[in-house]
Formats: C-alpha cells, sequence, structure tokens
C-alpha cells in the first residue's frame, strides 16, 4: 500500500500543524512497536495506520455523527454521547475511499479502536493504541516515563500500563472509563494475548 494519497489527503484537509505533526510521529513510532512485537505484520502497515488515525479529528461533533449515521458504522454508546470519540471509526472507513483500493481488516479495526482501545483491535490496534500514547511529541509524559512504558517486554504489558495511566487519568477528572476500555483492562490483566489479526 502506497502512502502517497494518504499524505496528499492530510497535507489539503489536516489544517492544524501540530496534529499533522502528531501523524507522523506516531506512524513512526507504530511503525517500530510492529517491528519490535509483530513480527507477522509488515511494519508498513504500522506506518500507514498510524499516519492516518486522527485524520477525522478536526471534524465537528455533528459531521462525525451524520457520517457514521450515512454509512451505518456502528456506534458504542459514548460514542454517540461524545461524538469526538468518532473520529476513528470514521477514518476507518475512509481509508479505502482515498488510497481506492482494498486495505488488510487488521488496518480499518486498528484505526477504529485507537481511542478506546477493544479486545477485538489485534496486535496491530494495540501498537497504533500504545503509539498514540507515547510518540515522542506528547507533553504528558516526560522522557523517562516514556522510556519506562519503552522497555516493558511484551505489547500486552505495554498496552495494560497505557490503560492504566489513562484510567488515572479519567479518575483525576471525575470521569470513568468507558466499556471498551474497561473490557481491554479486564482481557489485559488475565494475562490474555492480542491476536495478529
Amino acid at each position: 500500500m502506497d502512502c502517497i494519497k494518504l499524505e496528499q489527503y492530510i497535507a489539503s484537509y489536516v489544517g492544524d500543524k501540530q496534529r499533522i505533526r502528531h501523524l507522523y510521529a506516531t506512524a513512526w513510532q507504530t511503525k517500530e512497536l510492529v517491528d519490535r512485537f509483530v513480527p507477522s505484520i509488515d511494519p508498513e502497515m504500522g506506518y500507514l495506520v498510524g499516519l492516518w488515525h486522527d485524520v477525522a479529528r478536526e471534524w465537528e461533533d455533528d459531521a462525525l455523527l451524520a457520517f457514521c449515521e450515512t454509512h451505518a458504522i456502528a456506534m458504542k454508546e459514548e460514542e454517540r454521547k461524545y461524538p469526538l470519540l468518532l473520529h476513528g471509526p470514521v477514518a476507518a472507513y475512509l481509508l479505502e475511499e482515498v488510497l481506492l483500493e482494498k486495505v488488510p481488516l487488521a488496518c480499518q479495526v486498528a484505526i477504529r479502536w485507537h481511542t478506546l482501545g477493544s479486545t477485538t483491535m489485534g496486535r496491530l490496534g494495540a501498537a497504533l493504541y500504545i503509539a498514540d500514547y507515547v510518540e515522542p511529541l506528547r507533553n504528558y509524559l516526560t522522557l523517562q516515563q516514556r522510556q519506562e512504558l519503552l522497555a516493558k517486554d511484551s505489547l500486552e504489558q505495554l498496552c495494560l500500563q497505557v490503560v492504566l495511566n489513562h484510567k488515572d487519568h479519567l479518575r483525576d477528572r471525575g470521569k470513568k472509563m468507558a466499556t471498551s476500555t474497561s473490557a481491554l483492562l479486564d482481557f489485559l490483566e488475565m494475562g490474555e494475548e492480542f491476536p495478529d489479526a
């Protein structure tokens, strides 16, 4: 799969320069995680999903909801309540439309779940979920915190720590985790492993 079309789309339709830098940083971070933890998947797929994951992040809530309704995209209760969370499902849907070719389901699933996480997001999805949190431009992590996270021995251990950090962040703000994220936490705490796809 050639990322040139995606890069052209991003250059034309993503207005926030900081977001564009985040897309590229996440792409490289996802590629690195895939290369390290997911030998069965081409690291270029990691680059692709990282590059594309937030392409709909600047859309208005009404536009995200309308797109999902028009295209019969399944939405979780939390996503309907907080439509910004729908930027993942919308980006996943748009991927084939922009590339004008069939893409592996693993790519679409990874992009769809990069915000909430899911037990069904697979190893590529876990790599993207983690990369979105730890990419080097993120300013809520110190260099030491980032290094400690990336020193984990497995994709699952790393993902578990990201989910726990997310849980702490939400608790500090008086919020609770989405059902999908809670299920992911249970899955990881039980020692389950992500499937390749």
